[in-house]
């Protein structure tokens, strides 16, 4: 249980920390039409920074572990010399694969919105490089 707790506050500080550079450099704005704050689109270098924060990051660290997953499966599977665990185990390695896989995919789509909505406006040449 406490490993959770810090595991919890670890990741808030982590996030806090890693999101503090666009709130430092005044990147983000209000937009007094939505009443709400944004970072604009037009500020590329604050948008990047975001966009790796968000989606690259996460995608690399369940790369990274997903990498390691199976290494430690493949290990495991070399270990076990009977038929019968090897198919409980290639059905496990499915499983895990098809989990990882999913999360991947959920991960990448999230992303596709706000790519499409910056080449749209790249293209229509509301937004200047």
């Amino acid at each position: 249980m406490i490993f959770y707790c810090l595991v919890i506050f670890i990741e808030s500080l982590f996030s806090l920390i890693s999101i503090s550079p666009v709130i430092i450099r005044g990147d983000v704005i209000y937009l007094s039409s939505e009443y709400y704050c944004q970072t604009p689109f037009t500020n590329l270098p604050a948008i990047i920074y975001i966009a790796i924060r968000l989606f690259l990051l996460p995608i690399l660290l369940i790369t990274i572990i997903y990498i390691c997953l199976l290494n430690h499966i493949h290990q495991t599977n070399l270990r076990s010399n009977r038929y019968h665990r090897r198919s409980k185990h290639n059905r496990r390695n499915l499983i895990v694969i098809r989990r990882l896989l999913l999360m991947l995919t959920i991960l990448i789509f999230l992303g596709f919105p706000s790519i499409i909505f910056l080449i749209i406006l790249i293209f229509t040449k509301h937004l200047v490089l």
